[in-house]
């Protein structure tokens, strides 16, 4: 049986917890699916000058071993992860949101769209 076939099957099979397949599509999700296209623009652009910034400082032989420099390259590293999985999650909540408002058509579209893209098939509970 294809791929396709399988995830149509599962989503068929499953039709009536089509909002729970897609709170668990949705929460299988990776983070980085949610970075673009904010990852390229204003405070994170900002943040990874920073840290390239600090690399290049740590790299200088007058910086080598200055704590105050590894210290500030581990903080600007630090929020730019918490930066990060901030926008992630804050999309992903407002991705599960709107598609829990759109029609089953629409659920199951996208549901077998990300579950073929994401490869989610294994990881999805079976309903009973």
């Amino acid at each position: 049986m294809s791929h396709v076939k399988e995830v149509e099957s599962y989503l068929v099979q499953n039709l009536e917890n089509i909002d729970l397949i897609v709170e668990q599509v949705v929460s299988f999700l990776p983070d980085s699916y949610f970075y673009l296209p904010e990852i390229r623009e204003g405070e994170f652009v900002g943040l990874k000058k920073e840290m390239d910034y600090l690399r290049q400082k740590s790299n200088f032989s007058a910086y080598q071993g200055d704590k105050s420099v590894i210290r500030a390259s581990k903080k600007a590293y630090e929020r730019f992860e918490q930066k990060l999985q901030e926008l992630a999650d804050r999309k992903r909540k407002g991705l599960l949101e709107e598609l829990l408002n759109e029609s089953d058509e629409i659920k199951i579209a996208c549901s077998l769209s990300l579950i073929m893209k994401f490869n989610l098939l294994k990881r999805m509970r079976t309903f009973y």
